[in-house]
């Protein structure tokens, strides 16, 4: 749930320790193999970051980018792969967000209200 990392996690979300006027830089992944399966839940584009750091999460992207271009080739061909080769495709994904404001966004949904497995330790 990258949401509550934004704006809540244990108190201590990116929100809430971040003062205004404070930057934030995330670098992850876009496109990779599914890995730690079942909880390989998100990819993440350069218009995703939108969704995260929000004037309703109390954030500006400043920028945001997608970097290391690579080819995807697919293992069985039909409609939706063909040309799949020549799309453009990225490993990684940056957003780089200003503290605007405070909020009072919630989601009080827990994790096995979700799924229900447990996180390996």
């Amino acid at each position: 749930m990258p949401w509550k990392v934004v704006y809540e996690i244990l108190n201590l979300g990116i929100n809430k320790v971040l003062k205004t006027d404070g930057i934030v830089m995330i670098f992850t992944h876009h496109a990779f193999p599914l890995h730690d399966l079942p909880w390989d839940y998100w990819r993440f584009s350069d218009n995703a970051w939108h969704g995260l750091f929000n004037n309703q999460t109390g954030f500006e992207v400043i920028e945001t980018s997608l970097i290391d271009p690579v080819t995807i080739i697919s293992k069985s061909m039909y409609a939706g792969t063909i040309g799949l080769e020549t799309a453009e495709a990225f490993i990684h994904s940056a957003v780089i967000a200003r503290k605007v404001s405070e909020t009072d966004l919630s989601w009080n949904v827990s994790v096995p209200e979700i799924i229900k497995s447990v996180y390996p330790e």
